[in-house]
């Protein structure tokens, strides 16, 4: 009888393993730490429909960018209607030094015009663009300055909306995102595969002060910090 009981015992965990374990691979947790409400992130991401395809109509360009943002060996991002947060932990960003320009091709001063979000080509991931009306180059490393009034520049993370109109967010570790109709201090960096620019950072420009997008310790020094004081260190970084 107490043989019987401990088989009994060991086949009621075993099936529980098994449950649990077939259970964590159905859930986004593997794509990142999940998080149920937006807490510490900043900025409102813009959305991709999950039911958004892509379309022989599409440019060059924007294939380009759907392939560029899939992320390999991963599956396809998943609905759960108890997470609104996905975080990818330990991202990049978060060990980029506060002004970056040894890793910037250029540094502008921008207003945000409009904002999208597109799902990777095998929706393993999203991604956000902005279109920005640029106001003026603080850097450049190209020679002379490009001239040009509007650019758009992509990064990594967005929401999604599924069929169900749950929304879920999935972001880098300490990343915010710009909002439109506001101005920025924009971290660029060229992309020769789809011919384009990646943010690398921004900062906010508020009454002639600089407030970090990206929540990173290494930030926290110039928030708050007037234009004049902000611009100055850029060139002392130059």
């Amino acid at each position: 009888m107490q043989k019987n009981k401990k088989i009994a015992l060991v086949s009621v965990v075993a099936i529980f393993l098994i449950i649990t374990t077939f259970l964590l691979l159905k859930s986004p947790i593997s794509q990142g730490q999940i998080e149920k409400s937006g807490k510490g992130i900043r900025g409102e991401f813009p959305v991709a429909d999950f039911s958004q395809v892509e379309s022989a109509n599409d440019s060059e360009g924007r294939r380009a960018k759907n392939t560029f943002f899939d992320k390999t060996g991963h599956r396809e991002i998943q609905e759960n209607d108890e997470v609104k947060i996905i975080t990818q932990a330990e991202s990049w960003i978060e060990k980029l030094p506060a002004i970056p320009i040894s890793q910037s091709d250029i540094v502008l001063k921008g207003t945000v015009r409009d904002s999208h979000a597109y799902l990777s080509a095998n929706k393993t991931n999203v991604y956000s663009e902005f279109d920005v009306a640029v106001e003026k180059f603080i850097f450049t490393k190209e020679k002379p300055a490009p001239v040009i009034k509007n650019i758009s520049i992509n990064r990594e993370g967005g929401s999604v909306r599924f069929s169900s109109g749950h929304l879920q967010t999935y972001v880098l570790s300490g990343e915010g995102c710009p909002e439109n109709g506001k101005t920025y201090v924009l971290f660029l960096k060229r992309n020769d595969t789809f011919k384009g620019f990646l943010l690398l950072t921004a900062y906010e420009i508020a009454d002639e002060k600089v407030y970090p997008v990206d929540n990173v310790a290494s930030q926290l020094d110039y928030k708050e910090k007037t234009l004049t004081q902000f611009l100055n260190e850029i060139d002392k970084a130059m």
